[in-house]
């Protein structure tokens, strides 16, 4: 997020002609790109999701990296194996991306917050695929978020899913308006790859059919 925001912020100082703002923004983009590229793990081509008590890093494959890769302006190399681990079966299950992994020492399917599939989690995992060369395996979440569409009621998107199983979590809300972002950003945004941009007046097309 911290990442997504100061790109906007550079974007919209030079778009309004503040030069020393926008390179203000852009310093502090360039550093926070660099700190957070220290948190790629290579050997298992993630970024850690955090820095525990002890110093360590609890280097989880995780759905939360999905926005960093999807929306961070990272290397390509980097976003690519990061992207690749994502979709791998470990966290990816047919109706979205758990929020860890299977092989996580923490690893609960039904955990509200370490195991379960949400929707609006989801959607920045599949962008973060779709924009990254993993396109088929976007696509076969995509379907099975549609799919979920309706198991928690008519027209509604549940908040989440067990990570194990296709059914809503026991203590899911059955219906999110965040969740149904989940299915509607990826279509136009992923699938259909539609990248509008106000400031130069332009939209980009780079379906991924």
């Amino acid at each position: 997020v911290w990442l997504a925001g100061l790109r906007g912020w550079a974007r919209l100082a030079r778009w309004k002609g503040a030069g020393t703002e926008a390179r203000e923004a852009e310093s502090l983009l360039a550093r926070a790109r660099t700190t957070v590229e220290k948190w790629f793990v290579p050997g298992k081509d993630i970024f850690a999701f955090a820095e525990l008590k002890d110093g360590t890093r609890y280097e989880a494959n995780s759905a939360w990296q999905g926005m960093l890769v999807a929306e961070g302006g990272l290397p390509a190399s980097l976003a690519q194996r990061a992207a690749a681990s994502m979709a791998a079966p470990a966290l990816m299950t047919p109706w979205g991306a758990r929020l860890f992994a299977t092989d996580s020492p923490f690893y609960n399917p039904l955990g509200y917050n370490d195991g379960s599939v949400w929707p609006f989690v989801t959607s920045q995992v599949l962008l973060a695929l779709f924009r990254h060369g993993q396109a088929p395996a976007a696509l076969a979440a995509l379907e099975g978020l549609r799919q979920a569409t309706g198991l928690a009621g008519a027209g509604f998107l549940a908040e989440y899913f067990s990570g194990d199983r296709f059914a809503p979590g026991p203590r899911a809300v059955p219906h999110q308006l965040f969740s149904s972002v989940a299915l509607i950003h990826p279509l136009f945004a992923g699938l259909l790859g539609l990248e509008p941009d106000a400031m130069e007046g332009s939209l980009e097309v780079a379906p991924q059919l």
